[in-house]
């Protein structure tokens, strides 16, 4: 859903990564379910880290710094090869 926004407001204009306009349901969702996200990964002693395509990180970080403070949010290409990711959710 995010991808379809930012693809819809580039298609409009020069779009500012961190800042563009989403549906009021879907900020809802988000306002509402990262907290729970970030709390159940704190809960089962998993660094809260919401891991992204690149092209959304930039916004999914700017919300999570305002609705779930603590919740890490990373693109895949920020995670180095080498590491092992396991994937215990997903938020949506």
């Amino acid at each position: 859903m995010l991808l379809g926004a930012l693809s819809r407001a580039q298609q409009l204009g020069k779009v500012i990564l961190d800042n563009f306009a989403l549906d009021p349901q879907l900020l809802q969702q988000l306002q509402l379910n990262m907290p729970v996200i970030r709390e159940q990964m704190k809960q089962q002693t998993t660094p809260p880290v919401l891991l992204v395509t690149p092209q959304i990180r930039p916004i999914l970080a700017r919300y999570a710094r305002l609705f779930a403070p603590g919740l890490h949010v990373l693109s895949y290409n920020e995670i180095p090869e080498r590491k092992d990711v396991a994937i215990i959710g997903t938020l949506g």
